[in-house]
């Protein structure tokens, strides 16, 4: 069995012009080709509401500029030099070789995807970025309490511990206990 040829701009934009319009997604399914499950998962990925547009920041360094580096590394120049004939300062230069795999590793097609990944919103919550999190009490963690509330007790506590796969909750270890 073949895997299905991914989605491409314009199967996309057919999608969102008639959800926009109002269209079941059984109809938008059969005029793009596509199972329904398909198109529910598609919209539902996306919460119903048509992504934005993304662009680059024009202080953002282009592929061409990456493509510079990669040629400066194999050459074997400097950061100071690269930096220089790409009129940068030399810790961006620095900053995007380290970043990226370093001099012996960096490749700008793949930086340059990485920098798209990172730029990608949402970004993912700080508790769930590690398997450490902030544990003050269990209870200040109940659904009832806010996101806000919650960014304040990660920011302001003092003692870090593993965060539960499963719920999200930190555990609360013996030692914690201790430190009250």
């Amino acid at each position: 069995m073949t895997k299905p040829l991914p989605m491409d701009e314009q199967k996309k934009s057919v999608i969102w012009h008639e959800w926009e319009r109002g269209t079941p997604m059984a109809n938008i399914a059969r005029v793009i080709d596509k199972p329904p499950a398909t198109v529910f998962s598609y919209l539902q990925y996306h919460g119903g509401i048509r992504p934005r547009h993304r662009f680059r920041r024009v202080q953002a360094l282009s592929l061409e500029e990456r493509e510079e580096i990669s040629r400066g590394i194999s050459h074997g120049h400097s950061i100071r030099f690269i930096a220089g004939i790409l009129c940068r300062s030399p810790s961006t230069v620095s900053r995007e070789i380290n970043k990226n795999g370093g001099r012996t590793r960096y490749r700008a097609i793949i930086a340059d995807k990485s920098a798209w990944r990172r730029g990608q919103r949402p970004k993912p919550f700080l508790l769930n970025q590690t398997k450490k999190g902030c544990v003050c009490r269990t209870r200040q963690f109940t659904k009832a309490c806010s996101c806000k509330l919650v960014a304040c007790y990660v920011k302001s506590c003092a003692t870090i511990s593993e965060v539960n796969a499963n719920s999200g909750m930190p555990k609360v270890t013996d030692r914690d206990q201790g430190s009250k």
